[in-house]
């Protein structure tokens, strides 16, 4: 190995991506094991290619609120606030419904201020307008669980709910509730600009009343149409959050045994019938100020933005300055910068994109229970993640000469280095990107 030492964070919650020729990786790390760089353990790679369904979306998301929106909006301009928002790396912002009420083409609000501000049709239309034009794209959240047993929309459609206390729960199966359904959201869509929606519980109903709902948006409006009813040939996306729940246990190192096995087990099993999927980089449990939020926080977002799927950031709201100059920032947990950089390195590289322009995935099967490891390939380039989510470092040798460029999201700089049959330390707690073909990447 050079001389030359590697500058890196040197905190436990250390976030380096590393972009680099890659040419054959030994992997080590078994952090059972009381030794400060566990033994050196050669990976293998799944012999099957995962294969995409004909679809094709290179987007990164992110959810925020109309009072967010709306607040921004008051303290400087919208030419700012989307800028803000593009220079971020957020193409597409998923917002829930301004308000519940849907009856005759009118907007009518009967939630409490704190929860949403009212809000009509053309103020909504001319907020998405203003975005598009900035390069950013609105999709509806379409959640029952935004809706109250108080609702004029429930009491009025007897039939289309089971109404308790506190929760009103769809009923699925009636043709009354699912044509109610595909009429209000077809009048949401037209009537606010939005470009796609997320439909939860969408499983339960006939495909036919997503088929007319897409079709009556055209392709030319269609981007994402995320839903939970597995079938790609109908939906752009299929959004299936309890297949997080693995990375999720994984993550929280609850039980690392079954958690990777799980883990490894979902990589494995990708296939037309589960893809694609939107991965979350979902809000962590306990305290947002904790060492354990500040070490895992990056992790789980370069799982979201390197693992096949559309990438969702949670808690998008913008800072303004007293100059009117407008910020992103994130769940406290989220590194903006952290985001920035992946969400650009991933536009610039099509393994990571999705659909037919993104890589096929393979797993990368090791020893660790610390370590999530997986590699994307399209044609001649690959890009092979690793995640060591351990107190302990994480041992990589490179057999073969090779010169990389190394980028620390720490410190947001480039490295460069070069290793002759030596070997590369991943920190605790950190993550690294090797990229196959030479760097295109600038941060």
């Amino acid at each position: 190995m050079r001389n030359q030492k590697m500058i890196a964070d040197k905190r436990p919650y250390s976030r380096l991506i590393a972009l680099g020729t890659l040419a054959l990786l030994l992997i080590s790390c078994n952090p059972e094991e009381h030794t400060s760089v566990a033994r050196q353990v050669a990976p293998t790679y799944e012999t099957e290619v995962i294969k995409h369904p004909s679809w094709s979306v290179d987007v990164v998301c992110a959810n925020t609120t109309w009072n967010i929106i709306r607040e921004a909006l008051r303290n400087t301009t919208a030419r700012n606030v989307w800028k803000a928002t593009r220079d971020a790396g957020i193409d597409v912002l998923i917002v829930d419904l301004p308000v519940s009420k849907y009856d005759d083409g009118a907007l009518k609000s009967h939630l409490p201020t704190e929860r949403f501000m009212p809000l009509s049709a053309d103020s909504i239309q001319s907020i998405i307008s203003d975005a598009k034009g900035q390069g950013v794209s609105f999709i509806l959240n379409w959640n029952w669980a935004q809706l109250h047993p108080d609702d004029p929309w429930v009491k009025s459609c007897a039939e289309c709910f089971t109404v308790t206390e506190s929760q009103v729960t769809p009923n699925t199966g009636d043709a009354l509730f699912n044509t109610t359904q595909q009429e209000a959201l077809q009048w949401w869509i037209d009537s606010c600009g939005f470009s796609g929606y997320i439909a939860h519980q969408s499983g339960d109903q006939p495909l036919i009343v997503w088929e007319q709902v897409l079709e009556s948006m055209g392709k030319s409006r269609k981007l994402l149409c995320f839903t939970d009813n597995m079938d790609p040939a109908v939906h752009s996306v299929a959004f299936h959050a309890s297949r997080m729940e693995a990375f999720e246990s994984l993550f929280a190192r609850e039980n690392l045994r079954v958690s990777k096995a799980r883990a490894e087990e979902i990589i494995r099993n990708e296939n037309e019938r589960y893809l694609p999927t939107a991965f979350r980089s979902m809000e962590l449990s306990g305290n947002p100020d904790s060492l354990d939020a500040a070490q895992l926080g990056p992790l789980r977002t370069a799982f979201a933005f390197t693992f096949k799927g559309v990438p969702i950031v949670d808690s998008l709201h913008w800072n303004v300055d007293t100059a009117g100059v407008a910020s992103v920032a994130f769940a406290k947990w989220i590194n903006a910068p952290l985001v920035r950089n992946l969400a650009r390195y991933r536009h610039q590289n099509a393994c990571l994109n999705n659909g037919l322009a993104g890589g096929d995935l393979q797993t990368v099967n090791t020893e660790s229970l610390a370590l999530v490891a997986y590699k994307r390939t399209k044609e001649d380039d690959a890009v092979i993640t690793f995640i060591n989510y351990s107190e302990l470092p994480i041992r990589i040798e490179v057999s073969d000469p090779v010169k990389g460029e190394y980028l620390s999201i720490g410190k947001e700089q480039i490295i460069f280095s070069q290793h002759t049959n030596g070997t590369v330390v991943i920190p605790p707690y950190s993550f690294w990107i090797f990229e196959k073909q030479k760097p295109r990447f600038t941060p």
